[in-house]
Parts: structure tokens; C-alpha cells; sequence
């Protein structure tokens, strides 16, 4: 959902731009003609651009949610498979026929292996970061894959586990670049689409006291409308506001008010 000051962002630009698009309704004067008609383009285009790197966002959010699932499953489907591995590892290192002895030496070595091999217990691996995680589990496979002892069903259901974990962990690495990445452009596209509001605003102003009707300011800057500060400070819905629809349909979803979160600003 887009935060509050981001829908602000747009019903206000979106009102700007509806309200002069003709500059001579504001002007008669070439030069500031041409200066409005430049910065209504300039608006324009950085509006255009935030609105198309909100929505690679939203996508890449979504896309990195999918992955960060698909991580999760894989992580628990090793999880079991690691559990089941170590008891049938276990069984064949250490139930020890009574009629089939084996050396002090065999022992030690199979000891020395498993310790190597389950270094965590289940409870301690699931308390570890994700590249930890597949690390260790790294470990353990490259530990088994030699030992003939190892019960080969148990040893290639754990590679096929964390196969699938390896691929699930590189896709969601991945999709957090790309998620990064695509932040840091919605940061800067709201960067400039507040510098172009406000170079629009100051254009409109100095356009309307040249022809004597500074008082019309807010008909055509919305954040100078006393009636919309008015409904502001009265924290009303701002999908209730004129410019609403058109800005939902750019969006392509709903205008909706969100909760205020008094530690994030962009989002009150």
C-alpha cells in the first residue's frame, strides 16, 4: 500500500497539473507562458517516473516475498531431512553388531566423523542466520559424501534438500538486490518529483503576482487551498478527494487511508 505522504504526492500533483494545463488561464505574458508550459512537462514527466518506479517496487516486493517463502519451505524440508539424516547416520555408526566388533581406532574415526558432520543439534541450527545456515548444512553434506556407512537414501534426500535450499537462498538473494535497488529509485524519482511540485508552485505563484491575482493561488497549487489544509488538519479521508479516482486508476489499485505510524513519517 502506498504510504500517506506518497498519496498526498500525487493528489497534489495531480491536481496541479489538471489545473494548469492551459498556462494562459494563469498568464498573459510569453515569457512566463513558456516558462509554465516547460515546467508542466517537467512535472509531468517526474509524476510519470515515480508513479512507474512505485509499481517495479510494488512488484519487486511482492517478488521478494514469494522468494522469502520459497526459502522458508526449503529450509524446513532440510531441516527434517537433516534430522532424519542424523539418526540414520547415528544407527549406522553406532549400533554395532554384538558378533561384528570393530577397532578402537574405527571408532574413534566414526565419532570424530559424526561430530564433524552434526556439529548443531536441530534446535541451535534453527537459531542461525540464513547464510550460516547453508554453510553448515554445506558442511555436514561435504563431511557424508565420501562415507560408504552413511545410508545413501538418507545422504541423497539431505543433497536434494539442500539443493533446493541453495536455489531458494540465491533467488531470494537475489529479488533483495533487485528489491534494494528498486527502493533506492522510487527514493530518488520522490526526490524529484517534490523538487518539480515545488518549482511548479513557485512558477504558478510568480506567474499569478505579475497579473495582480496572487489570491488564486490555491484554485490552481492544491497544497495552498485553505479548503484542503482545512481537511488535512482534520485528518480527512483522502480517498475521498477529488483527484482520488484518477490516481487510483494510475496505480492500479485503491486509494486507501492508511494507520499512522508516528516512527515513519512517509507513512503519516
Amino acid at each position: 500500500m502506498l504510504p500517506k505522504q506518497d498519496v498526498k504526492r500525487l493528489l497534489e500533483s495531480k491536481h496541479d497539473l489538471n489545473k494548469t494545463k492551459d498556462p494562459k488561464t494563469i498568464s498573459t505574458r510569453p515569457p512566463q507562458i513558456a516558462a509554465l508550459t516547460a515546467s508542466y512537462q517537467e512535472l509531468t514527466n517526474a509524476r510519470t517516473q515515480f508513479i512507474s518506479e512505485y509499481k517495479k517496487s510494488r512488484a519487486e516486493n511482492v517478488e521478494t516475498n514469494t522468494a522469502r517463502a520459497a526459502f522458508n519451505v526449503a529450509r524446513d524440508n532440510i531441516y527434517a531431512s537433516y534430522d532424519y539424516l542424523h539418526r540414520e547416520v547415528s544407527h549406522a555408526f553406532f549400533s554395532i553388531h554384538p558378533k561384528k566388533p570393530i577397532s578402537g581406532d574405527e571408532a574413534q574415526r566414526r565419532q570424530t566423523l559424526f561430530n564433524a558432520a552434526f556439529k548443531h543439534s536441530l534446535p541451535s541450527l534453527k537459531r542461525l542466520n540464513e547464510d550460516v545456515l547453508v554453510t553448515e548444512f554445506e558442511m555436514t553434506l561435504e563431511q557424508l559424501s565420501s562415507e560408504p556407512l552413511v545410508p545413501a537414501d538418507a545422504l541423497k534426500d539431505f543433497k536434494m534438500e539442500f539443493q533446493s535450499l541453495s536455489t531458494s537462498k540465491e533467488t531470494l538473494d537475489k529479488e533483495r538486490t533487485d528489491d534494494r535497488q528498486s527502493t533506492s529509485a522510487l527514493q530518488q524519482a520522490r526526490a524529484a518529483l517534490d523538487l518539480a511540485s515545488k518549482a511548479h508552485e513557485l512558477l504558478v505563484e510568480s506567474a499569478l503576482i505579475r497579473e495582480d491575482r496572487q489570491g488564486e493561488l490555491g484554485q490552481y497549487i492544491k497544497t495552498q487551498n485553505p479548503s484542503y489544509q482545512a481537511r488535512l488538519r482534520g485528518n480527512a479521508s483522502l480517498a475521498k478527494e477529488a483527484e482520488a479516482e484518477e490516481v487510483s486508476n494510475e496505480l492500479d489499485e485503491p486509494i486507501q487511508d492508511p494507520v499512522q505510524n508516528p516512527e515513519n513519517p512517509e507513512n503519516t
